[in-house]
């Protein structure tokens, strides 16, 4: 059984390790992820689950059997860090469509509470776009727009509920404290984010 110890390390690193040890691998090698890291764990069950790979799962371990190696395991580049990509972004095709990365509870420079009436009223007003983004992307000061208690999350939960996937940074969540308070969208990591950023036809930063 190979051993992928993850322990001390910060998300993206342990789903990277991962992703990288999976793409090395033969039919019928068995792995063992260690971590420590509630939100790794999770990101690392959702990536098993979006190979298609079968997993054991306890309470700091993941346990799994290749019966051959998913296409979606691709080779990553050397020595990546932190928030870098696994693929060449070269051998990913731009999409068509678009994200949200909001990075602030406010939007644009100059009045804070300004700022923040401004931000409420664009996800507000989000809904009735000709075109709905792909995905939103939460990060930084704009995880707060996600939890508990803001009035932007009605707004949000109709967003998620017409297909708009709403990704929103674990780490930033850990930071502040909050992640107990999250009441929309899918806890994430800056790998998946980096991606997103990177496969998505335009960005809008509001």
């Amino acid at each position: 059984m190979k051993t992928i110890d993850t322990r001390g390390k910060l998300c993206p690193q342990p789903l990277i390790m991962t992703k990288r040890a999976i793409a090395a691998a033969a039919p019928g090698d068995e792995f063992e992820v260690l971590t420590d890291n509630p939100t790794a764990f999770s990101n690392l069950k959702s990536y098993l689950t979006e190979l298609g790979i079968a997993f054991r799962a306890e309470e700091d371990r993941l346990r799994f059997t290749l019966s051959s190696v998913p296409a979606g395991a691709a080779p990553s580049s050397p020595d990546p860090v932190c928030g870098v990509p696994a693929r060449p972004l070269a051998a990913v095709p731009a999409a068509k469509g678009y994200c949200v990365a909001v990075r602030s509870d406010r939007m644009g420079e100059g009045n804070d509470d300004l700022g923040r009436i401004l931000l409420r009223a664009f996800i507000n007003a989000l809904g009735d776009a000709d075109r709905l983004p792909d995905h939103m992307l939460f990060y930084n000061g704009g995880v707060h727009l996600a939890l508990e208690g803001s009035d932007t999350v009605p707004a949000l939960q109709e967003l998620e509920r017409r297909g708009v996937k709403i990704l929103v940074c674990g780490t930033c969540l850990d930071f502040y404290g909050v992640k107990e308070r999250l009441a929309v969208g899918t806890v994430s990591n800056m790998f998946k984010i980096t991606e997103v950023l990177s496969q998505t036809g335009h960005v809008v930063y509001p």
